[in-house]
């Protein structure tokens, strides 16, 4: 995140929030926003079975392991609205066909899953992004964004 120029504050007092992200303003004027984030690091197996418990005020950033290649992390950023859509695909699915193994259903996670997929470069578009639609939404505004960025 720091090498796209996002800055990262660590609260002092744990309450839920693990860091805060926001990028400088533009002009001296304006005011700095910041965006809450939750950390979250678990196995696509633990995220499966707990997944649809998960709630986030912020930005949820998970960084997932696979069992199969443990060495192989991948992080996820969600929004709220985004782990909401996530959580759905995965009980519609799961309730589809509750006899499906574990193995199939963390395949539907991960493909539920990709469109939040981080990778560099992508970190400050992703804020940008969120605060914009957080402003939106303090102003009762509705803006129509893809689900990747």
């Amino acid at each position: 995140m720091t090498q796209e120029g996002v800055q990262i504050a660590i609260p002092a007092k744990y309450s839920g929030i693990d860091m805060l992200a926001y990028t400088l303003p533009g002009t001296a004027n304006s005011i700095i926003q910041a965006i809450p984030i939750q950390l979250a690091t678990m196995s696509y197996g633990t995220f499966l079975r707990d997944f649809a418990n998960w709630r986030t005020r912020g930005l949820l950033v998970v960084l997932l392991s696979d069992e199969r290649v443990p060495q192989h992390v991948r992080t996820f950023a969600l929004s709220a609205e985004e782990l909401m859509l996530v959580q759905r695909v995965g009980l519609i699915d799961s309730k589809e066909d509750a006899k499906r193994d574990v193995v199939e259903q963390a395949s539907v996670l991960r493909r539920a899953l990709e469109p939040y997929c981080m990778v560099s470069g992508r970190w400050r578009t992703k804020i940008s992004r969120w605060l914009v639609e957080r402003q939106a939404s303090n102003a009762g505004l509705r803006i129509n964004t893809s689900a990747a960025s």
